[in-house]
Parts: C-alpha cells; structure tokens; sequence
C-alpha cells in the first residue's frame, strides 16, 4: 500500500503522461519492487518525491524525505549528493558517463579494491565491506544485458534530446541525470553485483516518467504510445523470466 501509494502520488505530480508512466511501471518495477523487494519499493517511490525539492532547492524538505526513506532502505542515502546537481542544463559530462563506467570495467578499475582499502582502515569495524566483498568474489553479472543495452539506448536518445524535452518537463534534466547515473552505476560497479544492481534499479525508477516523454519526440502520439505499450510488455516478459514467475506451471 505504500510502495504504490508513493508511486502513484509521484507519477501524479512528475508525468505529463500519467497514464502511461503507470503503464510501464506496473510492466516491470511492480512485480521487481513491490512484490519482491518491498523496502525498495518505498525507498524507490520517496526518490521520486524527492525530484520536486531537489528542483526547488528545498533542502530541509528533501532532507526530512530522505530520512524516512533510508528508514525503509539505507541506501537512498546515496540520494543526497544528487541535491547539488545542476538543473539548468545537461553538462558534457554526462555525454560521457557511460562509456567512462565500460572503460572502468573492462580496464579492470574495480570498486571491490577501493571496498577493500577501506575495510582495512577499520578495525573490527568492516563488516558491511567484508559482507561486499565477499558477494565481490562469490558472484557476478553481465554488463550488456538486453535490459542494459536498452537501458543505454534510452539514454542516448533522451541526451541527444535534452534541450527540446526539457521544455516539455520541468523535472525532465534532473530525471535525465538520474537514469544516466543508474545507468553508468551497473557497469562501474560491475565487480560487486550486489551494489551494482541495487543501486541502478534504484536510480532507474525515474524511467516510469522518462520513458513516456518518447511520445513528444514523435508527430504521430499514438505511434509513440505504442511504442511505449510494446516497451511495457518486453520489459514484462523480462521480469517475468527474470523472477521465474511463470516457471512453476511448466513444471
């Protein structure tokens, strides 16, 4: 109830295409949050509450959302740094995040050794990095899924885009800025699964109104809401297989 709750008060608030933005997020961040990772679900839905107040610079309220979502999931509070980011425009940078994360990964620049620095700097006190590293070792993921590359192409898109569709939406560039994060963060923190999939799924919760933004880049709307009804139902399947939701009836 609050998971959803959140979520429909956000996408409300953020999307011009509400109906839409529920679309795609009932095709994929319903069944991967809210019934199998429900602490996610909320700290995921006071992210996107906390879009408005990072735009209106209001740092106690952002603060105030902050805190209640890290009482759901501690890690929201990699949120905070996000209150700095520049809402005016798109910096160069961001062009680059990307390929900087694949370049990190495949020249073997791995967060697990930074992890594992500072571990060594506490005594007796490590156990969340020693806990890292040890799923660091014991497991691992695969940097181009299907879902990721879609993922980059999005992006690439929507940055090629971003002066026109950021007239459309105000929280459009900070919503850009966020997915590009979630999207570079799978592939820097590669070597340590866990991170890497807990915090890009997090971050690309802003997706449910991003996505439906395609709509403003095509003449004919119906075309693009297509598009965005067959995105939805691709990603369906994905999380479908991906859960082993259907598994059981084929056995």
């Amino acid at each position: 109830i609050i998971g959803v709750g959140i979520k429909y008060i956000a996408i409300k608030k953020l999307s011009n295409f509400w109906i839409c933005s529920a679309l795609v997020y009932f095709s994929y961040f319903f069944l991967l949050h809210e019934m199998t990772q429900i602490r996610t679900s909320i700290a995921s839905g006071v992210l996107l509450l906390c879009i408005p107040f990072i735009y209106h610079k209001n740092l106690k309220g952002f603060l105030i959302l902050v805190f209640l979502g890290t009482m759901a999931h501690y890690s929201l509070i990699a949120i905070i740094p996000m209150y700095y980011l520049n809402i005016k425009k798109v910096e160069k940078i961001f062009f680059f995040l990307i390929p900087i994360a694949y370049l990190m990964f495949f020249l073997n620049i791995n967060i697990s050794s930074i992890l594992g620095l500072v571990n060594s700097l506490y005594d007796g006190g490590g156990t969340r990095f020693e806990y890292y590293l040890i799923l660091a070792k014991s497991s691992s993921i695969r940097v181009l899924t299907t879902l990721q590359l879609l993922h980059i192409i999005i992006c690439y898109i929507l940055l090629w885009k971003w002066k026109f569709l950021s007239k459309k939406n105000d929280y459009f560039i900070i919503l850009l800025k966020f997915y590009v994060i979630a999207t570079s963060l799978y592939a820097a923190l590669a070597d340590i699964p866990a991170l890497a999939i807990r915090f890009s799924e997090l971050f690309h919760i802003v997706e449910i109104i991003l996505i439906p933004m395609l709509i403003y880049l095509t003449k004919k709307k119906i075309d693009a809401k297509m598009l965005i009804i067959i995105l939805s139902l691709f990603c369906l399947l994905l999380v479908t297989f991906r859960l082993e939701l259907i598994k059981p009836y084929f056995n």
